[in-house]
C-alpha cells in the first residue's frame, strides 16, 4: 500500500495523537502482528502503544482477527477500555 504512488498517505505520518493498536497473535490472515508493526512504524508522528495479545489469551485458546469482538472474548476488552478510561481522566 505504501509503496503505491497512486495513494496519498501523507496523513499517517501527520497523525500525532495517541494511538492504541492490538493484534491477536493468531490473526493470521488480516492483521497478523508483524502487518500490524510495519503499518505502525507509518505513524511516525504518533504516540504509539502496540498491544499482542497471544491467543492463548482467548476464549478456548484463540481469539483471531474477528474473535476480539466476541462476548466470549470479552474480558480482553479491557485492553481498550482502560487505555481510554486513561486518556479521558488525563484530560
Amino acid at each position: 500500500m505504501f509503496s503505491d504512488p497512486a495513494l496519498d498517505t501523507r496523513g499517517y505520518a501527520a497523525y500525532a495523537g495517541p494511538l492504541l493498536a492490538l493484534s491477536m497473535s493468531d490473526d493470521h490472515g488480516f492483521a497478523p502482528p508483524g502487518a500490524v508493526r510495519s503499518l505502525l512504524r507509518q505513524f511516525t508522528g504518533a504516540r504509539i502503544e502496540h498491544r499482542e495479545i497471544p491467543a492463548a489469551g482467548g476464549f478456548r485458546g484463540c481469539i483471531g482477527h474477528f474473535g476480539f469482538f466476541k462476548t466470549h472474548n470479552a474480558a480482553l476488552w479491557s485492553h481498550v477500555s482502560q487505555w481510554l478510561g486513561a486518556r479521558a481522566m488525563a484530560g
